[in-house]
């Protein structure tokens, strides 16, 4: 989310209202909450995004890639091709937002679009604040970052102590394909 999205994000939570403080989204749920007022049919997004989706069940069928917005794109080009009739979208977790079909009077907009996110959440804060709107989805814990010029063995350590922790649950018995 760049500094304008943020900004309005926090004007969005404090319009009519005491500002409760700031409400910082990650790209995943920004494309979550871009996903429920498009009634999108089909969600596109890398496997680097968090489960939120998954979880809320937020569009009929959600569609995992590999990491980068060509592959969203194909993808979403697959959905629409499959079904002419599906709202399709995507996002990548770095808060990119991309159209996949037409949607009412929106043309479909395969590439990062700076409008319609900050249009989405807004709406989704129309009859409450946002902090509560996003308190209410399930707690996602996610970090990003990238981290240079770490010894080869120190990180066959820690991959070594990660595979020794508990999996997850499976996130959702919903279709779920990886393309």
């Amino acid at each position: 989310m760049n500094a304008a999205q943020s900004r309005l994000v926090n004007w969005a939570d404090s319009t009519g209202r005491r500002n409760t403080g700031f409400t910082w989204l990650r790209g995943d749920i920004v494309g979550l909450l871009c996903a429920r007022p498009v009634a999108a049919d089909v969600v596109v997004t890398p496997v680097s995004s968090n489960t939120v989706l998954e979880l809320t069940v937020a569009a009929p069928k959600v569609v995992r890639t590999r990491i980068g917005s060509p592959y969203v794109i194909r993808a979403m080009m697959d959905a629409t091709k499959a079904d002419a009739s599906a709202r399709v979208c995507g996002y990548e977790a770095n808060g990119g937002f991309l159209l996949g079909s037409a949607v009412d009077d929106l043309a479909p907009l395969p590439t990062r679009d700076a409008l319609l996110p900050i249009i989405a959440v807004v709406m989704n804060a129309k009859t409450r604040p946002l902090a509560e709107v996003v308190a209410e989805l399930p707690p996602r814990f996610t970090f990003s970052d990238r981290v240079a010029d770490i010894p080869q063995d120190h990180s066959a350590a820690l991959l070594a102590c990660s595979a020794r922790l508990p999996a997850s649950p499976p996130a959702s018995t919903r279709p779920m394909a990886i393309a």
